[in-house]
């Protein structure tokens, strides 16, 4: 029996940063859905999809990542944000501050551990170490 891989939606706009992180997601063995560098590409995308986790950049080419993540949210999809605005409090609606959140540059290690720990939280796991950084 093949076992599935787990398939984690990509938002990031800057091309290069997006390459390392799918890179780091291919690595430890996951799909990955895009790289999507816009929030209309995210939302088709995740409505076409239905990933399993989502690894999202909050400052897109088209705007914030707020609707994207709000409709993964509600699908029920676990969320992890990778920013450069990860301390800027006033940017994160309500509904996010609890989401792990990740500031750039971010150690692989770390970007992959948080990763794992989202999904294993999906799946009834614990999340314990998941940690705002």
């Amino acid at each position: 029996m093949m076992v599935q891989q787990a398939r984690i939606l990509l938002a990031e706009n800057q091309p290069l940063v997006a390459l390392d992180f799918e890179f780091a997601l291919c690595d430890a063995g996951y799909e990955v859905l895009g790289p999507v560098g816009e929030l209309t590409e995210g939302l088709r995308l995740a409505e076409k999809t239905r990933p399993d986790a989502a690894v999202l950049d909050v400052q897109l080419a088209d705007g914030h990542v707020f609707p994207l993540a709000r409709a993964l949210m509600a699908a029920g999809v676990p969320i992890m944000f990778v920013t450069a605005h990860v301390a800027e409090e006033r940017i994160w609606p309500a509904t996010f501050r609890n989401c792990p959140r990740l500031g750039k540059p971010v150690d692989p290690q770390v970007f992959r551990r948080t990763a794992a720990a989202i999904l294993a939280a999906r799946d009834g796991g614990e999340t314990a170490g998941v940690a705002v950084a």
